[in-house]
């Protein structure tokens, strides 16, 4: 089963989270062979609207902290046909 990956991304100049942008990815059991979001997204929460609307089924756990190099991992994140593709 794939996991899904929602990652932060902080550009290299920013000074605070404010810059924080979103992005989700589906890593396969072939290292060579992964699914990224086509943009960032200004949140999670759109950035797990869009995961959703492209076949991530899990439930987010979100963690204590989250800073510029945060990455949430969905191991049930399961994997529809369209996503793969």
């Amino acid at each position: 089963m794939p996991t899904w990956c929602f990652k932060a991304a902080l550009p290299r100049h920013a000074r605070d989270s404010a810059a924080m942008r979103w992005y989700w990815q589906i890593d396969t059991s072939n290292p060579l062979i992964a699914v990224t979001s086509p943009k960032l997204f200004p949140t999670l929460d759109t950035c797990i609207a869009n995961a959703r609307a492209n076949g991530f089924r899990g439930e987010v756990e979100l963690p204590a902290r989250i800073g510029g190099d945060t990455v949430i991992n969905c191991e049930q994140g399961d994997l529809a046909h369209g996503a793969a593709q």
